[in-house]
């Protein structure tokens, strides 16, 4: 999450919000949320990553879900 967070700083076409599968367990299920973290991103599980991914990896991850 931090990872994300510091993109967000970084660009701003990239929003970041964090949120606890436990507490919210609706969202944990449309993003079928297994292990944690999981990075979802434009509220789809098309381009989601699961587990610590490096910087590289969710930048591939975000430049394919943006079309780029």
């Amino acid at each position: 999450m931090r990872l994300a967070h510091q993109f967000a700083l970084e660009s701003p076409n990239v929003v970041a919000h964090m949120v606890d599968a436990s507490e919210f367990g609706d969202w944990a299920t449309r993003f079928n949320v297994y292990g944690v973290p999981k990075t979802v991103i434009n509220n789809t599980d098309d381009h989601s990553l699961e587990g610590a991914a490096p910087e590289n990896m969710l930048l591939d991850k975000v430049l394919a879900a943006s079309g780029a």
